[in-house]
């Protein structure tokens, strides 16, 4: 079975990434922490734009980075690179 077309399929791969936990994504984004777990467990299968923009501006990210495999992969690639890490 494919994922929702708009679930948050990158969520957790990118908070990881940025080397976030959820409780630190929901502080910075606004989102709830048990949304964020929800999300990124698959429980919640679609996103509204009012919790996904936070979440991809917390995550300094595009929007569509949160639902594409390959621009997730790309961004964080760009990331290791330049030795970027969280704030």
């Amino acid at each position: 079975m494919s994922p929702a077309p708009y679930a948050l399929t990158q969520l957790k791969r990118l908070r990881e990434g940025c080397g976030l936990t959820q409780g630190q994504l929901s502080e910075r984004s606004g989102v709830k922490l048990t949304t964020i777990q929800k999300h990124e467990r698959g429980v919640q299968k679609s996103a509204a734009l009012d919790v996904a923009a936070p979440l991809a501006e917390a995550l300094r990210v595009p929007l569509e980075a949160l639902f594409s495999d390959s621009i997730s992969s790309e961004i964080l690639k760009r990331r290791t690179a330049e030795g970027e890490t969280r704030e």
